[in-house]
């Protein structure tokens, strides 16, 4: 069966008149894969969806489909939930957003829908709850939603970011979602099986496996956030959350820019957090750049001392004399050469 689909598709792509190297050969190559490498594929394919013409888009989420119901996407085993899934999931929804348009007039009617389905959702929310406490905010995914919905604004986020200043609503409405997150690092959590968003096309004993979901649409809406620069928006969060970031090169620009003005108490409690034992050259990196940020951070920083001395007292001979700056810097209450903040 799975031969015959993989047959279907190449006798799809040939028809289409499509090259070897485009998107829908991809899709077709996915199913040779073993899950791990098949996983990176996905996860590149849904990528790239967004960004393909629309109709190529149409022929990829048809041929996932098609795939799915070869159950390709299912975890391996009871025992090694997959984001498979997940990431088939995450390709439809941008699929889907693709469809809709991709000028910031589109995401912002896209944004206007999610809206008004998550506001049906309050009372039945709030009575859930018993009524006790305040009803949460609409932007608050965290409280309540439906599987999907952060890998919606994830590619309207992807969307909105290459627009710059034009998509300063689409920003506005991002940073509110935004606001209603916790800065975490990447925490994908275990589901108890497939068909999550999207029902299953067969139900078979591996449907039934347990799924992992990621969580990492926070991170595409704090980079748009930052790329449009929405006016009256409080940009810090969306600095905090990239401290977190899996992209190294993220997590040092958002330590840079946090530098151009004195921390905040949020900030110097994320910047402390980042000051784990280095794993590799690249976290190295990032924790000397954070521990050279509190010792500048001004009056706000000094919550940071304990974390500073346990690295000024450590076996790290480098870390060990810039926390030992750090720490005098900020008993001199001595704040450093700082350039002056960015303009919004």
């Amino acid at each position: 069966m799975l031969r015959a689909t993989i047959v279907t598709l190449w006798i799809a792509l040939l028809a289409t008149g499509q090259q070897p190297g485009e998107l829908a050969t991809r899709i077709a190559r996915l199913a040779e894969l073993a899950p791990e490498a098949r996983l990176d594929a996905l996860t590149s394919v849904a990528d790239d969806l967004l960004f393909c013409d629309r109709a190529g888009a149409g022929d990829a989420v048809a041929a996932l489909r098609q795939l799915a119901a070869d159950e390709l996407f299912y975890s391996p085993s009871a025992n090694e939930p997959s984001l498979l899934w997940f990431q088939y999931e995450r390709a439809l929804r941008r699929g889907d957003v693709r469809a809709a348009g991709r000028d910031p007039a589109a995401l912002i009617r896209q944004l206007d829908q999610l809206r008004i389905r998550r506001a049906t959702l309050l009372p039945i929310v709030a009575q859930m709850g018993g009524g006790q406490g305040a009803a949460p905010s609409v932007f608050d995914l965290a409280r309540f939603g439906w599987h999907g919905a952060g890998e919606v604004l994830e590619a309207i986020a992807d969307l909105a970011a290459r627009e710059g200043t034009s998509a300063a609503a689409v920003g506005a409405e991002l940073a509110n979602y935004l606001a209603c997150e916790r800065p975490r690092p990447s925490e994908p959590h275990v589901e108890g099986s497939a068909g999550l968003a999207e029902t299953p096309p067969t139900d078979t004993p591996a449907r039934h496996f347990p799924v992992l979901w990621g969580d990492d649409y926070r991170f595409a809406l704090a980079r748009a956030v930052l790329a449009i620069e929405p006016p009256e928006t409080d940009l810090e969060p969306a600095l905090l959350h990239l401290l977190y970031s899996p992209a190294r090169a993220e997590r040092l620009d958002a330590i840079t820019r946090l530098r151009l003005q004195p921390l905040s108490p949020d900030a110097v409690t994320h910047l402390a957090a980042q000051l784990s034992e280095p794993l590799d050259d690249g976290d190295r990196l990032v924790v000397r750049e954070a521990i050279t940020a509190l010792g500048s951070g001004g009056a706000a920083a000094t919550a940071a001392r304990e974390s500073l001395q346990r690295l000024a007292a450590g076996e790290d001979r480098e870390l060990r004399a810039v926390a030992a700056r750090a720490l005098e810097q900020l008993a001199s209450g001595s704040s450093g050469a700082r350039a002056p903040r960015a303009p919004r």
